[in-house]
């Protein structure tokens, strides 16, 4: 299924459950305040994991990146639909950075390699 037709399906669940309040309304909140955020984010580093067909050994395969749309691990994280996407960082030659305290660029992955 597509995250898009997921999402649809997902949110007609939290409406139906508003409505006949069926579930606390500051779970309600919880679903709908979540509903568009990334439920997790990993850059992967386990240089053993293979490609296989358990998509919770590819989350890990070194140098992929891992993203899930929707709920993630935490409680506080809630919401109606889970998709995991995997991405090839090498393959797409992904340029990933973070700001550190003073502002400044630290290179997590440049052109699809690690260089921290």
């Amino acid at each position: 299924m597509h995250l898009i037709e997921k999402k649809k399906e997902a949110w007609i669940r939290i409406k139906n459950q508003e409505k006949s309040k069926s579930i606390p309304s500051k779970l309600i909140k919880l679903k709908k305040d979540n509903f568009n955020k990334i439920g997790e984010f990993a850059i992967n580093t386990n240089p053993n994991a293979k490609l296989c067909d358990y998509l919770i050994i590819n989350e890990k395969i070194a140098n992929m990146i891992h993203v899930a749309f929707g709920s993630g691990f935490e409680p506080d994280k809630a919401t109606e639909y889970h998709m995991d996407v995997v991405i090839d960082s090498p393959r797409q030659k992904l340029d990933i950075f973070g700001i550190d305290k003073n502002k400044k660029e630290i290179w997590i992955i440049k052109k699809g390699k690690f260089v921290i």
